[in-house]
Parts: C-alpha cells; structure tokens; sequence
C-alpha cells in the first residue's frame, strides 16, 4: 500500500462520519459502527459543459456495462445499450435510438474490469465461460476527447464480489443479525476492507490523473459512484438473500467505497457523480428498483447491479452535475420502463445471455469477476 493511504482513508471516512468524535475503521469492528453520509455530487475545479460535445468516452466496470439489461451489445464484456454512458450520450444528442457508437461516442466499459484495466490489457475469463481480451480502456481516450466517464474500484481484490457472495452463504449463521459483518472481521476486530478500499483509492487516483493527461484540455471528468443500497429502516424483502443486520454492513461497504472513489476524484480536481442516494426509495425492496436483488434476471440485471431504470437516473444526475447543478435531489425526467435503446440481442448473444444467468444463480458465482 502506498505510504499513509489508510491514514487518507481513515481521514476521509472521519470527516464524513456524523459522530464526529472517533475515525471509523480504527476502532475495532464490534464496536457500534459511526452513521457515514454518502459523498454528494461535485462538478470539482471543471466548468460546466452545457454546448456540444466533441466526443464523449465511457469508462468502468459493470456498473457502467450495465451486464444483461436489455439490450446487450454483442461483447464479452456483457456491455448495454442502456447503460448510463448511453442514455447520456441519447439525451445530449450523440447517438439515435439505436445506440450505436461513432466518432462521437464510445463505450469501453467492461464487466469484470478492474482499475488495473484502464492502463493495461484486460485478460480474464468471467463466471468461467467468457473469456475477456480488451485493450486498455485509456487507449479510447484521444486528445478531441472532452468528457468523459468512469465507474471503476468496486471489483479491485474482490471487494464487492467478495461481498455479495459470501453474504448470502452466510445468512443463516444469523438471519437477524450480521453475520457477514462478522466474517469479514479480522482477529483483531477490524473490518478487513478497510485497506483495501485505501489501496483502491491511490489506483483510481493514478488512473484519474492518466486520463487527465490523455484527453482535450479542459476535458470534464466525471468519476460515478456505486449505487448498491439496501433498505435502511429495518424493513427486510424476498429479493435480498442477506440477513437483517447486513443490510446495514453493506450500505456502510457502498459508503466506504463511494467516500474513496469521491476522494480521489478531488485529489484530481474532477468531478464525482452520487448515484448513491438516488436509489433512497428504489432498493431491490421497492417498486421500481434502481438495482437488482440478490438473484440474476437475463431479462433486468445481473445481481445486485443496476437496472435500467437505476441507468435513466444515473444518466440524468450525471447530466445535472455536467451542467453545474450537483444537487442530490431527485432527477427532473423520470425513468421510462417502456423506453429501450439499441435492438434486441442477437440470437447468439441471447444464449451467452442466458448461459451467464443460469451460471450466476447457480451459485457457482455470485458476480462478474476476474476468475
């Protein structure tokens, strides 16, 4: 780990904790866990973009890829055309209805991808049956390119795979209390994220400052968070597979990351997009959920990903925040569930679909993650 990141880290998660007396993640993890705020929006030392955009490049991971939300691109990276990257690229007039890409607009996002995969090659095969082989996501980035997104650091070391596996499998150890919490307490009573949200900070922060390097002068940046939030008033549903009390672990997981993925935006004075507390009132609980429950559906999302609908309003909040309106309140234009872009999967891409579906529910893996 780079020298004092979990001093960094600890600092940023102080300064958002409500207690305001103690630094979370150094006291031991039995204690009774600090209420965090989410980060909010910032547009960062960038002006707003309210004209035309010359070319728009969409990086991340699957929460940018939007894996099987219909419809699906015909890639291994399991890439929608209604992720957020497209929806904006729709509503600020780069694409049509088919959301195909052009000089204008490119996707690179990846399913699986780690931090490590803006600057190298990307080789992995996911869930065991696709094999990935991408060029680094940076080489998109060319010097007429002057916005740009990114949603990367939740798969680094595992993180959030780790969690939405192990959490399920250990639910009935204590289906009321927080038994995935526990697991992942080391012996000596500390949550063993904590570093390695740190380290994931310094990565997203290198990656930043390359794009910062690559793209126009002047390029807006625009780092999204994590949008993963369960139901926080002790109301528990069918959909999430986790015990009672860890609906509050991983809530507190999702604020973490977001805090460190908000920090490193700063750090590179770009700007930082919260999807977080959009999804307050659209929890895989709710009517109209703004992310999966803990079982994959080919025909909505990959587990515990975004939906479409939580891709209309990530677009819509990223728009807001682009032209100078960083407010956490509610999107102006509501999600359409009749609205799709692009046309319907191939045939042979609905099969890949399917196959990755049934393999995800299986149990076998529980996430898109470099295997």
């Amino acid at each position: 780990m780079r020298k004092n990141a979990r001093a960094r880290l600890l600092a940023t998660l102080a300064l958002a904790t409500l207690a305001g007396s103690q630094l979370l993640g150094s006291v031991p993890a039995q204690a009774a866990p600090a209420t965090l705020s989410a980060p909010t929006s910032f547009l960062g030392d960038q002006r707003p973009l309210t004209g035309p955009i010359t070319r728009y490049v969409a990086l991340g991971d699957s929460y940018a890829a939007g894996p099987l939300i219909p419809n699906t691109r015909f890639s291994n990276c399991i890439r929608s055309t209604n992720n957020y990257a497209t929806w904006l690229a729709y509503n600020r007039g780069l694409v049509g209805w088919s959301g195909w890409m052009n000089d204008q607009f490119q996707d690179v996002s990846c399913s699986g991808a780690t931090t490590d995969a803006i600057a190298h090659r990307a080789q992995y095969t996911q869930i065991g049956i696709l094999p990935v082989d991408e060029a680094p996501e940076l080489d998109a980035v060319t010097p007429s390119t002057d916005l740009v997104t990114i949603s990367m650091g939740g798969n680094d070391e595992g993180f959030f795979g780790s969690l939405v596996a192990q959490c399920p499998a250990v639910k009935d150890r204590a289906p009321k209390g927080s038994p995935c919490r526990d697991f992942f307490r080391t012996k000596n009573g500390y949550d063993q994220w904590e570093a390695t949200i740190a380290r994931t900070q310094d990565r997203l922060t290198d990656a930043l400052a390359a794009i910062r390097a690559k793209a126009a002068p002047g390029a807006r940046i625009l780092v999204v968070g994590y949008g993963l939030r369960l139901p926080e008033d002790g109301t528990t549903c069918s959909a999430l597979d986790i015990a009672k009390g860890d609906y509050r672990y991983l809530n507190e997981q999702s604020t973490k990351l977001n805090l460190a993925v908000a920090a490193a935006a700063r750090s590179q004075h770009v700007g930082y997009v919260d999807s977080y507390s959009a999804t307050a009132g659209h929890t895989p609980c709710d009517p109209n959920p703004f992310i999966q429950g803990s079982s994959t559906n080919v025909f909505s999302a990959v587990a515990n990903h975004p939906t479409k609908a939580g891709m209309i309003s990530t677009a819509d909040r990223i728009d807001q925040v682009l032209r100078g309106n960083a407010t956490t309140a509610s999107p102006a234009r509501k999600a359409d569930p009749s609205a799709t872009l692009g046309a319907p999967a191939t045939d042979s891409q609905a099969q890949i679909n399917q196959q990755v579906a049934d393999q995800l529910n299986a149990g076998d893996d529980s996430s898109l993650l470099p295997k």
